[in-house]
């Protein structure tokens, strides 16, 4: 990938929502930073490692998961291009990554380190107050994600899920749409062992909310998965 097309691509992140793009386009190519290509399943971001760089997600999907000392793996958010990694961590008194990145696709990355990033914020009134929203929302990520890990038990954060995978479909029962998740990325999603999504999800159809044919999910019960997901 050219420099200039990384330097468009990158200039539709958040970052610079509001600013034009060809402002944005100079902005970006006034600040140094490294490109990097990682390969499906390769490891961007390891848990615990000094933040130096922002990474910046050009090109590819990617996910954020946390890693137990036991081994247990739990999904904290997916990541698709483009996007920024763990922004509220860069200024931290003692900025280290809380999550690993894992590559899903071919990754292409833009790295800037702190002294350039600062440089850019300085550049733009526009782009430092996105920057702010931007943390400001991982905030309120975090909050959800608290809520949704430490209060809701298995069968609330499978509706939770499912009212949000139907959150372009009409507000009704008879509602269907495919899984593009494996059990096994579920069970990670959820922080559970795959026998106990695999019951709850048993246990939702014969309470006669949901039906599961392979990935092939139908809502027969709008109004109680919405209820179970709050």
């Amino acid at each position: 990938m050219s420099e200039d097309l990384t330097a468009m691509i990158f200039a539709r992140c958040q970052l610079f929502a509001g600013v034009d793009i060809t402002e944005a386009v100079t902005l970006f190519n006034n600040i140094r930073w490294i490109p990097k290509t990682y390969n499906p399943d390769s490891v961007i971001i390891v848990q615990g490692d000094k933040c130096d760089y922002m990474y910046v997600l050009i090109d590819g999907s990617a996910v954020a998961e946390m890693v137990s000392n036991k081994g247990k793996h739990i999904v904290i958010e997916e990541l698709s291009a483009p996007r920024l990694f763990a922004p509220a961590i860069m200024y931290a008194r003692n900025p280290l990554y809380p999550v690993s990145v894992i590559a899903r696709t071919e990754c292409k990355i833009a790295m800037i380190k702190k002294s350039e990033l600062t440089k850019l914020l300085h550049l733009s009134s526009r782009v430092m107050n996105n920057y702010l929203q931007i943390i400001s929302q991982q905030v309120v990520f975090l909050s959800n994600q608290i809520k949704f890990f430490g209060l809701m038990n298995l069968k609330e954060k499978i509706a939770s899920f499912f009212v949000r995978q139907c959150k372009n479909c009409y507000d009704g029962s008879g509602v269907v749409f495919e899984l593009l998740h494996t059990q096994q990325e579920l069970s990670e999603m959820f922080g559970v062992a795959r026998p106990s999504l695999a019951r709850a999800l048993a246990e939702m159809e014969t309470d006669g909310v949901l039906s599961i044919n392979k990935r092939e999910v139908k809502i027969i019960d709008m109004k109680l998965l919405r209820e179970m997901a709050e």
